[in-house]
């Protein structure tokens, strides 16, 4: 899943951008928040982030000054411009630096949404161009993201399989890197690899779990992959579908 980080002066937008908007949804992991460009800075030369959504009018150095450092200091970021001041000159500025991403405040979830979904995709074609160029052998295997089909077919398949998680199936499966492979995933799927195997693994249990089949919520777990946890099968089928397994099992299911 990329890694996201927000930067703003204003307090209250950052908490409320952080808090209220399900960046999961989106297929990004909320990295951290930044009130100011020099602690935003600092942030990436020690965690570089994949996205990064930065205001423009703050105090000391502004959101495009800080891109330029970014940029200087190595960080490959997709950087969201967003601000609520329409100047041409900021636009200007921000292009020259690369900026493709310019959205004024304020901005509704579902446009923040399709930019970040741009962002994503962009970063992974450069991401994959990286990968073929350091690899130019490999360049046309590397480049193809056909291979989240490939995963998603090998998943439906081989639930009941307990080593199944990103490592497994990027070592084992499609034969790449690990990040690379989870990166690509959550940008081509809009969620990330264990979300996904969780929801497939959840969805086969509520099948199996209809009263007329009689299973039994050892062999119910074994089906999906946790046969050596049962005890985390049914903490996880409550948590997804919000009542116990042996509960949905009896009719006891909670009212959509």
């Amino acid at each position: 899943m990329l890694k996201l980080l927000l930067v703003d002066d204003e307090k209250d937008v950052l908490e409320a951008m952080a808090s209220t908007i399900r960046w999961e949804n989106y297929g990004v992991e909320l990295a951290g928040t930044c009130q100011n460009a020099l602690e935003a800075l600092q942030f990436m030369e020690t965690s570089p982030p994949d996205i990064v959504i930065t205001d423009v009018k703050m105090p000391v150095i502004d959101g495009i000054e800080m891109v330029r450092r970014a940029k200087d200091m190595g960080v490959e970021a997709e950087f969201i411009i967003l601000s609520g001041f329409s100047e041409f000159e900021f636009a200007k500025r921000a292009m020259s630096f690369g900026i493709r991403y310019y959205l004024l405040k304020p901005c509704g979830e579902k446009e923040l949404g399709e930019v970040l979904r741009s962002a994503q995709e962009n970063y992974i074609k450069r991401y994959e161009m990286g990968t073929a160029a350091e690899n130019p052998e490999n360049a046309a295997t590397q480049s193809n993201p056909h291979f989240v089909d490939e995963i998603i077919e090998y998943v439906n398949a081989n639930l009941s399989d307990s080593r199944l998680n990103l490592k497994w199936i990027a070592n084992k499966v499609v034969f790449r890197n690990e990040d690379y492979v989870g990166k690509v995933f959550a940008a081509h799927t809009g969620e990330n690899f264990l979300t996904y195997l969780n929801r497939c693994r959840i969805k086969r249990a509520k099948e199996l779990l209809d009263p007329q089949k009689n299973n039994k919520i050892y062999t119910v777990a074994e089906e999906i992959g946790f046969g050596h946890n049962p005890r985390y099968f049914s903490k996880l089928f409550k948590k997804y579908v919000g009542c116990s397994p042996r509960e949905y099992q009896a009719g006891k299911r909670p009212k959509k």
